[in-house]
């Protein structure tokens, strides 16, 4: 097992490293990270305008309160890929450069998005044309083509401004003067490549760059957001990097996010529009998965405390289980530990699998719903959060994965329960 630990640690280590300190990803994170109140407000006025209890329905029709519902859906859920190619394009720039008018490349990389997003023509029946943004590529659909439109602008305005590639003022010239007129080049430079991406692609069957990432890489998109084993192989690296004491989440989320918020949106789309639900897999069944955190060691922090024969696991295990049921595990993380414990590592790396797999199958059945919300806070309590994903039931299935999480850790648990209460005894008679 120390053999397996040491080569786990000398593979996994620089990879984990190396890619959390990729200044792309920690754009791609820091942007969704900032959008994740604007995905909040849109899903919860989803679900006012989704759910379908009584004569709901019927009643905000008639009173009109379901258009008012979808406004808010509409510039939130529905355009969120604008939010997105703002939000990236920021927040790499003050990583690329922390002098970066950030704000600056933002609007830019919002300008060149819309640029490539085709333009749609209706000529009505006056003979007048009216001339519209596809409303199909603003939203989920967008996404991707959003990220990269993001990364592009941002590097190459970087680039320009330090190597000092901007129109020169005289130092007497103001600040915000001098720095609207350096972006000036780089603004240039960057909107001229857009509009010959437009072009390119415009000429071609796909008609756009949208048209063509979905026309090339949309079955294999698609492959791995509806694929059970996708998230479970993120689950895995996630786990596995946790337990050698590394964030998994900050190498695993922006992958989870730009994998899944394509079908996060899809489905929150849908259930405000009161139509079936497309997807399984998107962020809102992480939700469900964080029971206490990564490892579901909420079960654990159960088993201290209501089970445990050492005063340390009991003290421990009182201590962790208020942040426990807030998705926080850092106190048993360190302070069982988890992290490096050879013991623990079976079931800490298991469990996440075992409640992935439950979850799947009692969707794919149909015993519970799809999710209906994007990605929750990760501060909201344990059956709250399915309850919003899923409704009653999800609390029905929480609790199950509690309990079999419970089973799962409890004979890993009782290893380490009586080592600490023999050293403790020890220590008590060596004491007298």
């Amino acid at each position: 097992m120390e053999k397996i630990m040491d080569t786990l640690k000398k593979v996994l280590m620089p990879i984990a490293n190396a890619f959390s300190r990729n200044r792309v990803i920690q754009g791609i994170s820091n942007g969704f990270t900032s959008l994740l109140p604007i995905l909040l407000v849109g899903s919860i006025f989803s679900l006012f305008s989704g759910m379908d209890i009584g004569g709901y329905q019927a009643f905000i029709h008639k009173n009109g309160l379901y258009d008012i519902f979808m406004v808010v859906v509409n510039m939130t859920n529905n355009i969120f890929a604008i939010y997105v190619v703002f939000a990236i394009a920021y927040q790499l720039a003050k990583i690329l450069d922390e002098n970066s008018n950030s704000m600056a490349v933002g609007i830019l990389a919002l300008i060149n998005f819309m640029i490539v997003t085709p333009l749609v023509s209706l000529k009505g029946a006056n003979g007048a044309v009216t001339t519209y943004v596809d409303m199909t590529y603003l939203g989920s659909s967008g996404i991707f083509v959003a990220i990269i439109i993001a990364i592009m602008t941002a590097y190459i305005y970087t680039i320009f401004i330090k190597k000092n590639i901007t129109i020169k003022l005289p130092a007497e010239v103001p600040e915000m003067i001098e720095k609207s007129f350096s972006a000036i080049i780089p603004y240039v430079v960057v909107i001229v490549l857009s509009l010959i991406i437009y072009v390119i692609f415009h000429a071609t069957s796909y008609k756009s760059i949208h048209g063509f990432i979905y026309g090339i890489l949309g079955t294999p998109l698609k492959a791995l957001q509806g694929s059970v084993f996708t998230w479970i192989i993120l689950s895995l690296v996630a786990s596995l990097l946790w337990f050698f004491g590394i964030h998994g989440g900050m190498v695993v989320i922006p992958i989870m996010m730009v994998l899944f918020m394509q079908p996060t949106m899809e489905n929150v789309a849908a259930y405000a529009a009161g139509k079936p639900l497309p997807h399984i897999i998107t962020l809102g069944f992480l939700n469900i998965m964080l029971l206490g955190g990564i490892g579901a060691t909420l079960g654990l922090v159960i088993l201290m405390t209501f089970f445990a024969k050492s005063a340390y696991f009991k003290a421990l295990g009182k201590l962790a289980l208020i942040p426990g049921i807030f998705g926080i595990n850092e106190p048993i993380m360190f302070g069982m530990p988890i992290v490096l414990n050879p013991i623990m590592f079976i079931p800490f790396v298991l469990v996440p699998v075992i409640d992935t797999l439950i979850v799947y199958l009692s969707m794919y059945s149909g015993l519970v719903s799809y999710p209906r919300m994007a990605m929750l806070s990760t501060g909201t309590p344990v059956f709250l959060d399915a309850f919003l994903q899923v409704g009653v039931k999800g609390i029905i299935l929480e609790i199950v994965l509690i309990l079999t999480n419970m089973a799962i850790y409890f004979p890993f648990f009782k290893l380490e329960d009586n080592r600490h209460y023999g050293e403790e005894h020890s220590s008590a008679v060596d004491v007298k």
